[in-house]
């Protein structure tokens, strides 16, 4: 098993995963890396929300106990905000964590960089077929589907974005997300607040893709905040394509983390979903399972998620008011908190009499 030899193509979440959960096996791979360093882009805030990951109850001790990753979240979420066009609901609770992705040391694609000892190979964009001849084994992790579309493995896009956000300086509740449900300022998509800490937060607006107006509702959009803040600095993702691949196995060749189709269409979460193909590609090489059979329940999750993008891109802005009208509601709240329920079901019993 020692002898295998293994490719890693990209030193991002899932792909240092992978490499990491193989050198427990034995296996060091050979890491590829385009950028001149991991986590070589913007800064941003990302949540990981307990009633996504149903039934996993708590995605940190998940990794942790179940799967011996010790990965850190950046901060525990215990008030999340929702803002309707007119109304507004707030839900007081243990309800995730906030994380940060990019160029900053406590960002998890850094924290697992110091996990790995096996060498990055940095500025680098190896040829695939060349790879297939050299490797017994080829893991695709780059991040994004264009190199799944020049082999012909993906097999569509379900959802473009278009997503405009900043660092901003100011006086924060660190533990206190908000959300945005209103097509005034994001249509058919939304925006958020996530501190990175008392003095830090992550905003950003969220639509499809081909919103022409993009630069009007981001302007909006900062109106909009009832606070002080000064804007650090800003980033935009034009086209963020979100799909589904072929197949995740084919040949000597494993697709992981986004360029696999598990970046979850719903809210755009996919943090738990690429780390988690990083652990089961691992074990598909080092155990000989098939790895299409092991991602069955990541590819049902994200049926379901794309069920609820849908469900969502549909509602007009007094829907959407309903609905976080709704979530004033104890028992909604209840719901919301006690993770026993699937969201699926939530949405589809709230959407009911909405749609």
């Amino acid at each position: 098993m020692n002898n295998i030899k293994v490719a890693v193509v990209g030193a991002g979440i899932s792909g240092l995963t992978a490499a990491y959960k193989l050198e427990e096996k034995g296996i060091n791979p050979t890491i590829f890396e385009k950028e001149h360093k991991v986590g070589a882009r913007f800064v941003n805030g990302e949540a990981m929300m307990h009633i996504i990951n149903l039934p996993i109850t708590d995605v940190f001790y998940y990794l942790s106990l179940n799967r011996e990753l010790p990965l850190q979240p950046t901060l525990p979420i215990r008030k999340i905000i929702f803002y309707g066009p007119t109304n507004k609901a707030t839900i007081v609770g243990d309800i995730g964590y906030i994380t940060i992705r990019g160029n900053h040391e406590r960002s998890l694609e850094n924290q697992l960089a110091k996990l790995v000892d096996s060498p990055i190979n940095y500025n680098n964009k190896p040829d695939y077929q060349k790879l297939k001849r050299e490797f017994d084994e080829v893991i695709i992790a780059t991040g994004d589907p264009r190199t799944i579309k020049k082999i012909d493995q993906w097999q569509q896009t379900d959802v473009s974005v278009k997503i405009i956000g900043a660092t901003i300086e100011g006086k924060f509740n660190p533990t206190t997300v908000k959300m945005w449900l209103n097509h005034n300022l994001a249509p058919q998509g939304y925006a958020y607040l996530l501190p990175f800490g008392h003095k830090l937060a992550s905003i950003a607006i969220a639509t499809p893709h081909d919103i022409v107006d993009s630069k009007h509702l981001w302007s909006n959009f900062l109106d909009q905040l009832d606070f002080e803040f000064r804007i650090k600095d800003t980033f935009q993702v034009d086209h963020y394509e979100i799909g589904q691949t072929k197949t995740q196995q084919f040949d000597n060749t494993y697709l992981i983390g986004h360029a696999g189709g598990f970046v979850m269409p719903f809210l755009g979460f996919g943090q738990f979903s690429s780390i988690e193909s990083g652990i089961l590609v691992s074990q598909a090489i080092t155990e000989g399972k098939d790895y299409n059979q092991l991602t069955d329940k990541l590819k049902k999750d994200y049926k379901v998620s794309l069920k609820l993008r849908k469900l969502f891109a549909k509602m007009s802005n007094n829907q959407y008011d309903k609905l976080v009208k709704a979530l004033n509601n104890r028992v909604v709240k209840k719901m919301f908190l006690q993770r026993k329920i699937n969201l699926a079901k939530i949405i589809g019993w709230l959407s009911t009499p909405l749609v």
